[in-house]
């Protein structure tokens, strides 16, 4: 594909805004919400459940779910079954509000095939994949010390679900009980 005439003044400008957002980075230890993706595979879901999210008039809702786990679809994530994926209890009408062409709330088991798909099914797999991403990189790549809620950055903690959790919780996460 490459960069031609038309698209590189697009491909300049993304340059431009990464190259700030990393300057800002390196200064604050926290990167730009604006410019925040999810790691590996995860990318794709996050866009994704974006863009479903999107459709639905909920891309703020999303974005809260991503960046404080707060809200219905962050609350949705947590009744989709760990076994297949889907969401728990399919004869329900689904969490995240999709409807039909007569505006009936579609049911938890049809949301996932209609339109953009679900935005809550969605998250659940960017949560898995960002979990199995930091997994497969942590004891082989050390932290730069950039960033400071890197999960990489040793005893701070741990992801689950997709977020990083303090050290003082993450003996809770993984193994149950109190800290």
């Amino acid at each position: 594909m490459g960069i031609t005439d038309e698209t590189a003044p697009a491909w300049w400008k993304k340059l431009h805004a990464f190259a700030l957002w990393q300057e800002t980075a390196v200064e604050t230890g926290f990167w730009p919400s604006e410019g925040q993706l999810s790691h590996g595979e995860a990318a794709e879901w996050e866009l994704a459940a974006e863009n479903a999210a999107d459709q639905l008039g909920l891309r703020s809702v999303y974005r809260e779910a991503v960046a404080f786990d707060t809200g219905i679809i962050a609350a949705g994530v947590s009744r989709v079954s760990t076994k297949n994926g889907v969401l728990r209890n399919g004869r329900s009408a689904c969490i995240c509000g999709r409807t039909d062409r007569r505006g009936r709330r579609l049911l938890r088991r049809d949301c996932r095939d209609i339109g953009q798909g679900c935005p809550i099914l969605f998250e659940h797999r960017r949560r898995v994949s960002i979990d199995e991403f930091w997994r497969g990189l942590r004891g082989c790549v050390a932290c730069c010390g950039t960033m400071k809620e890197c999960p990489l950055r040793a005893g701070d903690g741990t992801t689950v679900d997709g977020r990083t959790l303090p050290a003082a919780e993450t003996h809770t996460a993984q193994f149950g009980g109190k800290a």
